[in-house]
């Protein structure tokens, strides 16, 4: 088994690796049938009990509302579109937002440049509606924040994106690594879809 990681060199600016977080996974995942690439998922996920709560809600668990009310037994809050954020909430919901600019493009901005463009961003992450094929919930827990995204691929089959930026690491993910940013980690899961 092999873990596939998108690197993308080192950021002149400030020295710093850039790369996209993921999940050990076998060879290429489309070459893998679904139920051995959620095997080979659980398996990773179980050895790490410590960032149990959002890697199982994350990759394991298949039913959208499971995923949600399973974060929520765990002590997460699903925002509404009217919540009253703290400073430390929107830095965090902001930095979730950065995860495509640190380990992909930056446009050529600095980090600062880009959270600032990011924390104006916050408040329409509460205002996304679920569509026939789109779902999403922003969750905090005290400072930390998570956002949940399921989107609809192909029939029978859905793409979730998690997004953590947690005050302190989380055992067993991999970090997305910037100068200035929270324990930042991203996880992209297929699932099958269960309606």
């Amino acid at each position: 088994m092999r873990q596939i990681k998108r690197t993308f060199g080192k950021d002149r600016s400030r020295g710093t690796e850039r790369h996209r977080s993921t999940l050990p996974c076998p060879v290429r995942p489309s070459a893998v049938p679904l139920g051995a690439l959620l095997v080979t998922v659980a398996a990773t996920l179980t050895a790490h009990p410590s960032s149990a709560d959002v890697t199982d809600a994350c990759a394991v668990t298949a039913a959208f509302p499971e995923a949600v009310a399973q974060l929520e037994g765990e002590g997460w809050t699903v925002l509404t579109r009217d919540a009253d954020l703290t400073p430390e909430q929107i830095d965090a919901l902001a930095w979730t937002l950065m995860t495509g600019y640190i380990a992909g493009d930056d446009g050529g901005e600095d980090i600062a440049t880009l959270l600032d463009l990011q924390r104006k961003a916050v408040p329409g992450l509460l205002l996304r509606r679920d569509t026939d094929t789109t779902r999403s919930r922003v969750l905090v827990q005290g400072n930390d924040a998570l956002t949940l995204v399921q989107t609809r691929t192909i029939p029978g089959r859905v793409e979730r994106v998690c997004r953590l930026a947690a005050t302190e690491a989380p055992e067993g993910l991999d970090l997305i690594e910037a100068e200035g940013a929270p324990a930042l980690a991203e996880i992209t899961t297929v699932l099958p879809e269960v309606k």
